[in-house]
């Protein structure tokens, strides 16, 4: 599979979330941000054979000059049959290199799925509406077998901030 996007002026959301100066985003780009990755991940899992990402993050979609968001690098991603959860038994060590985005059950060893995607697209919802990640002690090389040991355990609540709103928290 082979994707060819235009050039992304704006870079990656990542970027644009994260940056110094915290450009105002208004709840409505939120949302628009958040729908038109949806439906770019629906094409993903929707195509014949379905396409999983493997590597979706903020790092991975990126904002052209219109400030529309598409998803790129999709070159990780691998083909499974519908309804599968996996074509192979083996994840790749690409698949778990950012545990932030990363589900539970990939960093514990257990296949990729869609569902592994689901999850990714939730930590991306987090920052959409926190600006910053669910867990910034993931960012450092520092502790994180711990931490990752206590992801598989389910021992990891997330927290949210007092200005997101209910129905928002209950979408993630």
């Amino acid at each position: 599979i082979c994707f060819i996007n235009e050039y992304m002026g704006k870079g990656s959301l990542y970027e644009c979330l994260h940056n110094q100066s915290k450009e105002k985003i208004s709840w409505r780009k939120r949302i628009e941000i958040a729908l038109t990755i949806a439906r770019g991940m629906s094409y993903l899992h929707g195509t014949k054979p379905a396409t999983k990402h493997c590597n979706l993050s903020s790092h991975t979609c990126y904002i052209n000059s219109t400030s529309v968001v598409k998803i790129g690098d999709v070159g990780m991603s691998s083909l499974y049959d519908k309804g599968l959860e996996s074509s192979d038994n083996n994840n790749s060590q690409e698949e778990r290199n950012n545990p932030i985005w990363t589900a539970p059950e990939v960093i514990c060893g257990e296949k990729y799925t869609d569902k592994s995607d689901v999850y990714s697209f939730g930590v991306i919802l987090y920052e959409l509406f926190h600006r910053t990640v669910p867990f910034p002690q993931l960012l450092s090389s520092d502790g994180n077998i711990k931490f990752i040991q206590d992801i598989c355990n389910d021992k990891i609540p997330i927290s949210f901030s007092n200005h997101i709103p209910t129905s928002y928290r209950i979408l993630i």
